[in-house]
């Protein structure tokens, strides 16, 4: 997308974790984690985000103010897990019917652009699907790391980051008749 992004601060190795700090309505920093857990159908892994609570849980229900960048932000995350792993969907939908809503629209108003990059699959009665449409795509990008993140964050599994995410995208996925190829 051709908004400015949020530098990662921390990225697990196999990419499963971003996490990001955005600026908030009052300038206070706000750190974000982006997660990417294998949901019960081969190839499809959803994507969780939100706002980093004290206890590590997510806020998926947070509104920050600074939308664009944050999107933006994740849709890089998208970019270079899917570069990654180029046969894996990655499923989304948003923690409310506005927010599902929301991101239809971003990616209706970006479509040109992120069609370059992906196959977008979006249906009026189910959530988001993307998916690389390259197999192998160099990235230059690095991340920036600013501080130290808990050691044993590290050794966690996406799905149990955001486990209330990850039974959600379980649910919707097995109401689909079909899935992406």
């Amino acid at each position: 997308m051709r908004y400015e992004r949020y530098p990662t601060v921390y990225e697990k190795n196999d990419l499963s974790v971003f996490e990001f700090e955005s600026l908030g309505p009052t300038g206070d920093s706000i750190r974000k984690r982006i997660t990417f857990a294998k949901t019960e159908v081969n190839g499809v892994y959803n994507l969780a985000f939100g706002n980093l609570r004290e206890n590590r849980s997510l806020d998926d229900e947070a509104i920050s103010g600074d939308r664009d960048m944050v999107l933006a932000t994740v849709v890089q995350a998208v970019d270079r897990y899917t570069t990654r792993y180029p046969r894996r969907w990655i499923y989304f939908c948003g923690s409310t019917p506005a927010r599902t809503r929301l991101y239809r629209m971003v990616i209706g108003l970006n479509l040109a652009e992120l069609s370059e990059s992906f196959e977008i699959l979006v249906s009026l009665s189910h959530p988001l699907f993307m998916k690389s449409k390259t197999k192998k795509k160099q990235s230059i990008w690095k991340p920036k790391v600013k501080f130290d993140v808990a050691k044993n964050l590290n050794a966690l599994k996406a799905e149990d980051l955001a486990p209330e995410k990850l039974a959600l995208a379980n649910t919707h996925l097995k109401k689909m008749r079909s899935l992406p190829k």
